[in-house]
């Protein structure tokens, strides 16, 4: 369970994300515990790919923000020596994150002329808000850099950005149905797979042998009688479980190509 303080910076956290300006941004600096899932903090911009990462970790984690001119570690706000421009920042990115993610970016620019928390007179922030979009998530890196892997899927993991686990892409497209925009050949796979167990179910694995059992008689009467089963040969010679499996793995990459997603290599 997270403690007071937590708590209460993640509610200054909400607040800011919802209702961004100078003094909700001062707010969230003057009582911060740390980064959050949802909060990362740079004391410059990184290099490109690094920087794609942790967009593409944010946006597939629920949204959140990147706060730059604040020092990694020690939450000290600094401030930034060289601000970016918006232009700038999406022609980088642009090689890396996907287009329904990237053109959702958005920069802000927070400057303190003059301010009740003296630490940031005169000092200039920068805060690159990621969106949530449950509809088309999971965002895949489109290319490889330095610190990010063409088809990969990144989620935030600890406060850090980390490469998607089968878990946690589970719940990514599973958190994508809910938002019931699902498109029909997604809906497909799903009721194909309802409509084939309730056929598996019409038939029996095994048959009867000898004679039938007219009056309910005990196994031992059975046996003696040369009562027993035995495979029935019309049922399919491999069980609804283990089709599903062997179809998840070969077919997983089809299914998940109707989804609009990728898995990356392992």
């Amino acid at each position: 369970m997270p403690g007071k303080k937590t708590k209460a910076f993640k509610e200054e956290f909400a607040r800011f994300f919802e209702n961004p300006s100078r003094e909700t941004l001062r707010d969230l600096l003057r009582q911060t515990v740390g980064e959050l899932n949802e909060l990362d903090f740079k004391e410059e911009w990184p290099e490109k790919a690094e920087l794609a990462k942790h967009v593409l970790a944010i946006g597939n984690t629920g949204g959140g923000c990147v706060v730059f001119g604040v020092e990694d570690g020690s939450s000290d706000p600094k401030g930034l020596s060289s601000p970016k421009d918006k232009a700038e920042v999406s022609r980088e990115l642009r090689k890396y994150v996907p287009p329904p993610l990237l053109d959702q970016l958005d920069v802000v620019d927070f400057r303190y002329e003059a301010s009740e928390y003296p630490r940031l007179k005169g000092k200039v922030f920068q805060v690159l808000f990621i969106p949530d979009d449950a509809t088309r998530v999971p965002f895949i890196a489109a290319a490889t850099g330095e610190k990010v892997r063409e088809a990969a899927i990144y989620v935030r993991r600890g406060t850090e950005s980390v490469e998607v686990n089968y878990e946690e892409l589970q719940r990514l497209v599973s958190r994508r149905l809910e938002t019931g925009r699902s498109s029909a050949a997604e809906r497909d796979v799903r009721d194909h797979l309802a409509q084939l167990r309730i056929l598996y179910q019409q038939l029996s694995p095994t048959r009867e042998t000898g004679s039938a059992d007219l009056f309910g008689v005990g196994d031992l009467v059975r046996h003696a009688l040369g009562i027993g089963t035995a495979p029935n040969p019309d049922y399919p010679a491999e069980g609804f479980d283990t089709f599903v499996a062997r179809a998840i793995e070969l077919k997983k990459g089809k299914v998940l190509a109707v989804l609009d997603v990728s898995f990356p290599d392992q």
